[in-house]
């Protein structure tokens, strides 16, 4: 259960490594780039999810990272909305919370972690997504899509 920033730190280090790599954060103040404040909506567009690599030293072959990319950004999305929960008094009956579980607090709109749950609409939508992606997840992870 990931109950701080510094276990969400941790515990995401990889994923946030990958992501940084396959798309780069703009350099500017942070939400400047990414939020348009009065068409109340969130873009992120990556360059590329895609690389070439050569098979067996000769053989051009493209890899498409979508899915390494999806994976990342889903565990992170579960893990920062995990300790919102945690944040907010949510205490599981286990140690380890279902995703279903935390898919209905998502779907509820709960959760503390400012300064992202301090913007209702930026909160509401990252619940939003983790709800609505969880079948994707459950796809990608068990190898059925």
């Amino acid at each position: 259960m990931i109950t701080s920033l510094q276990d969400l730190e941790e515990y995401t280090a990889f994923e946030r490594w990958t992501l940084e790599a396959l798309v780069p954060l703009p350099q500017t103040r942070p939400h400047t780039a990414v939020k348009d404040v009065e068409a109340n909506e969130v873009r992120v567009t990556p360059e590329s999810v895609g690389m070439r690599v050569f098979a067996g030293g000769a053989r051009e072959v493209y890899v498409d990272l979508r899915p390494l990319a999806f994976g990342a950004a889903w565990k992170l999305l579960d893990l920062l909305l995990e300790q919102a929960f945690w944040q907010a008094g949510h205490r599981p009956d286990r140690r380890y919370p279902t995703i279903e579980e935390k898919a209905k607090l998502a779907r509820e709109g709960r959760g503390l972690c400012p300064p992202l749950s301090d913007d209702l609409a930026l909160w509401r939508t990252l619940c939003a997504v983790y709800d609505g992606t969880k079948d994707a997840r459950h796809s990608l992870i068990h190898r059925l899509a």
